[in-house]
């Protein structure tokens, strides 16, 4: 499960700015924050605008490409047993948009950032140097004496009519 939705995740850009805020009103603005355990909380204060905008950040579509399984040597798991190392995830590819609202119709949309999340393979670990166990029947029938046995003497015919 994702800390936040995917595509709203954020990165340390140094020594660029990380965040651009510019007041496109006339009258100053404020900015409040406050945070309770899992939630974190921004908002900005200032006089009621004519026209009031309802800003949401929109996720595009996203595009998903598996990445694959890789497989590893474990010489320590049992014939035919295949044990998940990692889970791994999809790549994916999306875009976040800035979508502005007045009145409940959209008077904006500018993208914010394209986002290419890059995943990892499903590794699994088997062991292909492993033999087949051996069946109690595959020992006793149609086998060959071991080395330096024996093999069973068959009952001799009978002579009597």
């Amino acid at each position: 499960m994702p800390y936040v939705p995917i595509g709203r995740d954020a990165a340390v850009s140094f020594p660029n700015p990380d965040l651009v805020i510019v007041n496109n009103r006339e009258t100053p603005v404020a900015f409040a924050s406050s945070y309770v355990p899992g939630r974190i909380e921004f908002r900005v204060l200032g006089a009621k605008a004519s026209h009031p905008r309802t800003i949401s950040i929109v996720q595009g579509r996203v595009t998903t490409k598996e990445n694959g399984i890789r497989y590893v040597q474990d010489d320590t798991l049992g014939y035919g047993v295949n044990k998940v190392v990692e889970s791994g995830s999809s790549q994916r590819r999306l875009n976040t948009y800035k979508v502005a609202t007045v009145n409940g119709r959209e008077v904006e949309r500018v993208l914010l950032n394209s986002s290419h999340y890059i995943g990892s393979p499903r590794i699994i670990a088997r062991n292909t140097k492993a033999k087949p166990p051996v069946t109690p029947a595959e020992t006793t029938e149609g086998s060959a004496p071991a080395e330096g046995s024996t093999a069973p003497t068959p009952p001799a015919a009978s002579s009597t009519p």
